[in-house]
């Protein structure tokens, strides 16, 4: 999304990229960011209310997406050497190609919760619409639309041309343009309102305010809460425990500008390099911590 510097009128910034922005690019990429919104409003609502030609049998189609991905992470991760990968290493995975390959941040916790209702063969119903073909890119199709059409057989039934009487009468024409005319409004106020911006400081990162003259804006980050409170960079001894009981790795590792090796405490991407972080292994253990 793009938001307007108040501080800086002429500036705007993009979210993803933390890029400068002038208005006239400003107000081209704000309506693809309006087109996107409605995307997921699509999803989310209603299709009586919203006709975005969703089906009804979405919910059932997310649960054999999830349980498809996972699936398929287990593979990769055999693939790589991981012998026998648990759930939470396949949720932290899948989360990392989300987060670090399609810039949309995705919590691995709440994977797994998919996950384990679909195990229970209970109904998942995924309401954010980046993270639904975010999974659908990981299988290899290039939308949702895409996963769905795979799954169509010939005898999926058709719909009854004989039904004239599906409009929307006054009930629903006048829960229509109430629903709209609110969502409107909050997606205006998202798009006005200035961000919070982080910027890394020795070991962390520290939430700063939006001064381009005492940062650079490549320096400057979309505040995550998320960051601030688990992203660290640490200095692990031999005594440290660098796997969780299930054998998942507790920090991960990559090189600094200077080509030095640094330990954080959370997976993502290097603050000096932006290049991802690879989990701590054995191999790194024995010949780079204990020496």
């Amino acid at each position: 999304m793009i938001f307007v510097n108040l501080i800086t009128p002429k500036v705007a910034i993009n979210s993803d990229t933390n890029e400068k922005r002038y208005f006239d690019v400003y107000w081209k990429e704000s309506g693809k960011g309006m087109e996107t919104n409605w995307k997921r409003i699509s999803l989310t609502f209603p299709t009586e209310i919203f006709n975005f030609n969703t089906t009804n049998n979405q919910p059932i189609m997310h649960k054999e997406l999830i349980l498809e991905t996972f699936k398929s992470g287990e593979e990769r991760l055999i693939k790589n050497g991981s012998n026998h990968p648990s759930i939470n290493s396949i949720s932290e995975h899948i989360a990392t190609f989300l987060t670090e390959d399609l810039k949309h941040s995705t919590n691995s916790r709440t994977l797994r919760n998919y996950h384990n209702k679909a195990l229970d063969d209970e109904q998942i119903n995924i309401s954010r619409v980046e993270t639904v073909n975010g999974l659908c890119k990981y299988l290899g199709f290039k939308d949702y639309k895409d996963f769905i059409k795979s799954k169509e057989t010939v005898d999926q039934p058709t719909i009854e041309k004989g039904n004239k009487k599906t409009g929307l009468n006054k009930i629903h024409l006048f829960g229509f343009f109430s629903i709209a005319a609110i969502l409107i409004t909050v997606l205006l106020f998202i798009s006005i309102n200035e961000p919070k911006f982080m910027i890394w400081k020795i070991d962390h990162y520290e939430e700063v305010e939006l001064d381009l003259k005492e940062y650079k804006l490549s320096d400057l980050k979309v505040y995550k809460q998320e960051r601030i409170d688990n992203f660290k960079k640490i200095q692990p001894d031999c005594n440290y425990q660098f796997f969780n009981p299930d054998g998942t790795a507790r920090i991960w590792y990559g090189k600094n500008s200077n080509k030095n090796y640094e330990f954080f405490t959370d997976l993502g991407l290097h603050p000096e390099t932006s290049k991802t972080l690879k989990p701590i292994t054995e191999y790194m253990i024995k010949k780079y911590i204990c020496k």
